[in-house]
């Protein structure tokens, strides 16, 4: 995740819409597959990969505007109803280090 260490507001634009398509197809491989979960497994760990990589970007407090800019909040609040336990974990963890009370009140005295 080096490429992570410098990634600008492109990067993030990229990396939440890879994340949209991804949820979008789990969604669908899971309606399409819903008796054999082998086949939407691998869209699954596609969209859990994602959500660690916004994870390590999620100490960058520079980027959470850029993040909310580009509807990563309402993403990952969908995901807190996904089947997949690890990937609701995960948009937990991911949703609470964006709200953590004392990054906020950094931003707000930016």
């Amino acid at each position: 995740m080096a490429d992570l260490e410098n990634i600008d507001e492109r990067g993030i634009k990229r990396i939440v819409a890879g994340l949209e398509r991804r949820v979008r197809r789990n969604q669908e491989q899971r309606m399409k597959h819903a008796d054999a979960p082998a086949r939407f497994m691998d869209s699954e760990l596609e969209v859990h990969e994602i959500l660690q990589k916004l994870l390590a970007l999620a100490g960058e407090s520079e980027l959470y505007a850029q993040l909310r800019a580009h509807a990563a909040v309402p993403l990952l609040l969908g995901l807190l109803h996904h089947e997949n336990l690890d990937i609701a974990c995960t948009a937990v963890d991911l949703l609470q280090e964006l709200t953590d009370a004392d990054v906020v009140v950094d931003l707000e005295e930016v």
